[in-house]
């Protein structure tokens, strides 16, 4: 295995062209996504309520609730003025009868738009939830309703009609004991990119396997007195080094590039770090044995690595991301873990304790990857 690693590393100065492309676009994608702020901006949408009942300003009140929107009440005219002179997104237009409508489940909003947008859309995915919840609450309410007007009591009728017309019958508080952190877009953005290129990196250093396989190389090292163990292990923990360099340094260089002032353990945070490229590893090993050249690997890889990149948060924070399909989806790629893990190390100081079962569920993808890698590298050179 000694050897093979020498070899590797001897071979590595054919790929510091491609480490130093994937350093200087890590670099200018931090640049570029933390100038964009997800928080600080505010959404205007308005809103023109015809029906005036209680579940459609109940409903109003859970959409101005939302972070970076903002509800603003408009008569019809006043709403199609705003919105032709943009001052506002777009606005919702709730007729008479909308509170029976929700209720039949044959509720439709009309909506005032000028061009559809990702905030206009946002905002379809924002109402279709209050729409849901006020109809959820109001079928509650509707059954204990019911359950009280069994009780043959006059009192307990008119006691339940006061606290739920006049009264808060449940009133929660809550206080923060520890200091409160607001969402930095350029700690997101250093962690998000630098795995999502140090993961090109770590799959194209698995060609060299493909390399040897093409040239065959490969066959002759099969032979050779070198165990095929100690042959895969050697690529591996190569690739696995550079990745884990790659990634670390980027760490290192934005606290005085981007001045990123990282809170957490750093030993801690190199723990999920080593997790999240052995995982990438054996997914690229795993991918290799679905490939016979560099050219097919250079053509799936980037389709397989951005799409689970945007699935796992590493552009933006899923917390901006409502659809439950894709936040289901984002639990089965190694970024989504990762980045909870690291960020809440690094951003909110907490123990390797609190992000041990990320880091497990990393260890186990890549335990998953590798025994299937291997299972498939056995079989082909069989």
């Amino acid at each position: 295995m000694i050897a093979i690693l020498k070899l590797r590393w001897m071979k590595l100065r054919d790929d510091i062209k491609l480490i130093g492309i994937m350093t200087a676009m890590t670099l200018v994608m931090i640049g570029v996504f933390s100038s964009i702020d997800y928080t600080s901006e505010i959404t205007y949408f308005g809103v023109i309520d015809e029906d005036q009942s209680t579940m459609s300003q109940l409903l109003i009140e859970k959409l101005n609730s939302q972070d970076g929107y903002e509800m603003i009440s408009y008569s019809l005219e006043e709403a199609k003025e705003a919105v032709k002179t943009h001052d506002i997104s777009g606005a919702f237009y709730f007729e008479k009868g909308f509170a029976e409508d929700v209720l039949k489940g044959e509720v439709e909003v009309q909506k005032l738009i000028t061009s559809e947008n990702m905030s206009n859309l946002q905002m379809d995915s924002l109402l279709t939830a209050g729409i849901n919840q006020v109809k959820s609450d109001e079928a509650i309410i509707m059954m204990l309703n019911q359950i009280v007007a069994k009780d043959t009591s006059i009192y307990a009728r008119e006691a339940f009609e006061e606290h739920r017309t006049y009264k808060e019958p449940i009133k929660v508080e809550s206080r923060s004991l520890t200091e409160s952190k607001s969402y930095d877009s350029v700690k997101h953005s250093v962690v998000g990119f630098s795995l999502f290129f140090a993961m090109f990196t770590i799959v194209f250093g698995i060609s060299d396997i493909l390399m040897d396989k093409e040239y065959h190389t490969w066959d002759r090292l099969l032979i050779s007195p070198i165990s095929k163990l100690s042959i895969l292990s050697g690529n591996l923990i190569t690739v696995f080094l550079i990745g884990f360099i790659q990634v670390s340094s980027m760490f290192a260089i934005s606290k005085y590039l981007f001045k990123v002032d990282w809170a957490g353990n750093i030993i801690h945070m190199m723990v999920v770090v080593a997790a999240f490229v052995f995982c990438v590893t054996a997914l690229g090993m795993f991918l290799s044995n679905f490939v016979n050249t560099i050219g097919q690997l250079s053509a799936i890889s980037p389709v397989i690595l951005t799409g689970t990149a945007m699935l796992g948060g590493c552009f933006w924070p899923l917390e901006i991301v409502t659809a439950k399909p894709l936040l289901l989806l984002s639990n089965i790629t190694p970024q989504k873990w990762a980045i909870s893990a690291i960020e809440k190390i690094m951003v909110y100081g907490v123990g390797l304790n609190e992000v041990m079962f990320s880091v497990l569920v990393l260890v186990g993808m890549g335990v998953a990857y590798m025994l299937l890698g291997t299972f498939f590298l056995q079989r082909k050179s069989a």
